[in-house]
């Protein structure tokens, strides 16, 4: 198949259905279309079996078995653009066949101009895919402590906004203390939608519903928010977390999670999952016994040390345990080290603007641009220019 053309599968038990739609996207203007027709019964084998970009489901001949294709469809390809035509308009129906993983709904069959729209979405996100070597390129790092108070939101918020920074790469920050969490205060917004919309549209992840999901904040970065109320929690999964985050590493250079104390089974999903978890505490007796706990059952579970970054945040002053300490403790060197600034942190977050806004000569704020650079591998010289080539922002170094 060439780079230009459009490969369609048709959908319905009706023939004459099935070759009015071909027509359709036979007089498409300006593609060309590979476009052929299946029933019920071999719908999403052929959909599967022609690699397609497009398919479109008839609800009109069976309601019931169109939106099991419709779910069929989105399981074994959950990348193609679903059309579902249906003359039924009824509210049931339009749920359904949305929470099937339809795209859009249609009440008839549409003309070739009215394709023309979703095609070119769909073309423009083969080119991205393409640009991107054809696969998912994103990183995913995570910030976890086990106790409130060791500042990760704190680090995780500037630590996204100091990437952003860095250059032009594409930076998402995802909230999941889902009871708790904090980022749209500290960063002063309100946001009609939420994580929530994600997981209740699971079958329609593709990068314009994505786009409106998310807050585009003043700096570039974009944030998923926590769902509104606190309950609205309990009805997210680990299966739904991870679908997102796989969604978002193929829009992203970087998702930044910030994650709940409680290590329960969506949060180790983020923690698996991630390239880097920084593990974040101070050096108070009962922080580090915590932790040590934190890395026992992660080692148990399976998680690579490589994948762990041990910080030591907002150590206080007066204890006299060490760095070195902490880490004889949790068998966890100290990568990083991110000195204490309550003056800089509780101004911040309570004006809802970055750290470096309020004191860029913050020790804080400094310690995190030092974990930024290192992650991205970006030097303080290159980090100054202004390149609008995203590999030249990058080393071959990761941490």
């Amino acid at each position: 198949m060439s780079a230009d053309s459009i490969v369609a599968v048709v959908i319905s038990n009706d023939r004459s259905k099935q070759e009015s739609m071909t027509q359709v996207f036979a007089n498409l203007p300006g593609f060309k279309v590979v476009a052929e027709s299946a029933d019920f019964s071999n719908g999403v084998q052929k959909v599967q079996g022609m690699a397609a970009d497009v398919a479109v489901v008839f609800l009109d001949d069976r309601q019931d078995t169109g939106c099991a294709v419709l779910s069929q469809l989105k399981q074994a390809r959950p990348d193609v653009f679903t059309f579902a035509i249906s003359a039924d308009r009824s509210a049931d129906l339009i749920v359904k066949a949305i929470r099937s993983g339809a795209d859009e709904l249609l009440s008839q069959i549409p003309t070739s101009e009215e394709l023309l729209a979703p095609l070119v979405k769909v073309m423009e996100l083969r080119k991205r895919e393409a640009t991107a070597g054809g696969g998912t390129i994103g990183q995913i790092l995570a910030g976890y402590s086990s106790h409130g108070g060791a500042g990760v939101t704190t680090f995780m918020t500037n630590l996204a906004l100091s990437i952003k920074k860095m250059g032009e790469v594409r930076v998402c920050l995802v909230d999941l203390d889902l009871q708790n969490g904090d980022v749209p205060v500290f960063l002063n917004f309100k946001h009609p939608y939420s994580i929530l919309d994600l997981t209740e549209n699971s079958g329609s992840l593709d990068p314009t519903f994505l786009q409106g999901t998310l807050f585009h904040h003043a700096s570039g970065l974009d944030v998923l928010a926590p769902p509104p109320m606190l309950e609205d929690g309990e009805s997210i999964s680990a299966r739904d977390v991870t679908q997102i985050l796989d969604a978002l590493k193929s829009h992203f250079d970087y998702i930044l999670v910030d994650t709940s104390s409680t290590l329960n089974d969506i949060t180790f999903a983020v923690i698996e999952k991630a390239d880097k978890c920084f593990l974040l505490t101070d050096n108070m007796v009962p922080s580090v016994r915590a932790m040590q706990r934190v890395a026992n059952t992660l080692d148990r579970l399976g998680v690579t040390h490589e994948n762990l970054k041990l910080v030591l945040s907002r150590p206080v002053e007066k204890s006299d345990i060490t760095s070195q300490d902490i880490s004889d403790v949790v068998k966890l060197d100290v990568a990083y080290d991110i000195p204490r600034d309550d003056a800089t942190a509780i101004q911040a977050a309570n004006r809802g603007v970055p750290a470096h806004e309020v004191n860029p000569k913050s020790p804080m704020v400094t310690a995190i641009e030092a974990v930024a650079r290192a992650v991205t591998g970006v030097t303080s010289t290159s980090a100054s220019k202004s390149s609008g080539l995203f590999g030249r922002f990058f080393s071959e170094s990761r941490v």
